[in-house]
């Protein structure tokens, strides 16, 4: 029944990779498209002026980002004027399960292994749920009263132009901000004031004794994200850069850190979409390979355990299951193409099939080979 299952869910997982390999080379194709296109619109414009000419169109500009109010925490009272973005980050001692397995020899003198368990203290940003530990008298974990939090300004300017403050607060450098004594008061009444604040290494700490922390206590510190110099490509809209949408109805809006042409990011952007197509392609067809795998398991799961040519028959399964994934991502990653680009397209298909046949003879011939073996 076991082998049965892992039949059944390589089926669903050859499902999964088929759909996950179309949907990259849409992805792909239309992120390329409309790059192309923007590329090609892209005019170059300075920052400290605004021009109604250009209103509706694709701009690049370049200039210091300036935040146009102070990313701030309500709750705990803190603020970070001047900055993009504030990183709030939380801590909390809890218990950490870590599994370990010792050998004993029992009575009929056989080694036997078993597994134990030991539980640490550790400063934890997220919740550890003691719930799922497997010790029946393992320690418990308290709720975590708070969680870290990221704050970013509403807009910045560059030049005369505002940018959605999120856009920019996503370059940022992040730097320590030092806290004040004056904020204690409000950071405990945030925590219910169940226990006493203190300020330790420029970090709230929530702990009965700080030379001593406990189980559930929490420790809170704060980062500030600065931007200084920032080109950004979008599509001028009165005082406002906002997305393009191109003909495709793709959106397009780059920004990054420094000076930069618009060549240069539109370059940096197709040479990213091409790296990040690569990595969902080699993750989708890695995926389509151990579903083609799992699909084997009636037969190397029986033939594949006998002597002399169990090796041969789970050789064999992997060069059929690699052939078959070149084969079918192929015809996958081809047809996704073929609409854009059809040489391409084609080319990609017709190199997947002559793979796939290679490694089909090389399939055959172990495949002669263990039948002869038996």
């Amino acid at each position: 029944m076991g082998i049965l299952k892992s039949a059944v869910f390589g089926l669903l997982l050859i499902g999964v990779a088929i759909i996950l390999l179309f949907w990259a080379e849409g992805r792909a194709v239309n992120t390329a498209r409309a790059l192309e296109e923007g590329a090609g619109l892209v005019a170059e414009i300075a920052a400290d002026r605004i021009d109604p000419a250009h209103d509706g169109k694709l701009v690049h500009i370049t200039g210091d980002a300036v935040a146009q109010d102070v990313p701030a925490d309500s709750r705990f009272g803190v603020r970070a004027e001047g900055a993009m973005r504030l990183v709030r980050n939380v801590e909390m001692l809890q218990w950490k399960e870590i599994s370990r397995e010792v050998e004993r020899t029992g009575n009929d003198g056989k080694i036997v292994k078993t597994t134990v368990y030991d539980y640490e203290r550790v400063w934890s940003p997220t919740a550890i749920d003691s719930s799922r530990f497997k010790s029946a008298s393992a320690p418990r974990n308290p709720a975590m009263p708070v969680q870290g939090d990221t704050f970013d300004v509403m807009a910045a300017k560059i030049g005369r132009f505002l940018i959605a403050g999120n856009e920019v607060a996503a370059l940022s450098r992040k730097t320590p901000l030092p806290l004040s004594e004056d904020g204690i008061r409000q950071a405990a009444a945030a925590l219910g004031g169940a226990k006493p604040m203190w300020l330790v290494n420029d970090q709230f700490l929530s702990a009965s004794d700080p030379d001593n922390p406990k189980i559930g206590d929490i420790r809170i510190g704060y980062e500030r994200g600065d931007v200084s110099r920032v080109s950004a490509v979008g599509k001028q809209q009165g005082d406002r850069l906002v997305s393009y949408t191109a003909s495709n109805g793709r959106d397009v809006f780059l920004i990054q850190n420094g000076q930069a042409s618009a060549a240069d990011m539109f370059r940096d952007a197709i040479a990213g979409n091409t790296a990040l197509t690569w990595v969902i392609r080699c993750g989708g067809l890695a995926l389509m390979f151990g579903g083609f795998m799992l699909t084997f398991a009636p037969l190397t799961g029986t033939l594949g355990r006998l002597p002399l040519i169990g090796g041969l028959v789970r050789g064999g399964a992997g060069l059929a299951a690699l052939a078959m994934t070149l084969l079918l991502g192929g015809l996958v990653i081809g047809i996704g193409w073929i609409f854009f680009r059809p040489l391409l397209g084609i080319a990609i298909i017709a190199g997947g099939v002559a793979l796939a046949f290679v490694l089909g003879i090389f399939g055959k011939k172990k495949e002669a080979a263990a039948a002869a073996q038996a």
